[in-house]
């Protein structure tokens, strides 16, 4: 039942990582700014005004991201 089990491939990155990933460098900037300052930017908060930007991130993933419990904890 479980030959040929593989560990999980590396490189993946959770929503945020992939939006930072394509965003352009300033942009990039504007949005590590904002998720490094909690106190300004609730992951609801920012997720609103992101959505309304054009960059589609929920807040779950924003909060997962921001406690190094996504994808991208591994450095990808």
């Amino acid at each position: 039942m479980l030959e040929g089990i593989e560990p999980a491939r590396t490189g993946y990155r959770c929503t945020v990582g992939d939006a930072l990933a394509r965003l352009d460098s300033d942009d990039v900037v504007v949005l590590l700014a904002a998720l490094a300052d909690e106190q300004k930017w609730s992951a609801w908060g920012l997720s609103k005004v992101l959505k309304t930007r054009g960059v589609s991130i929920g807040d779950t993933p924003i909060r997962n991201h921001r406690q190094g419990s996504c994808r991208c904890k591994d450095g990808n």
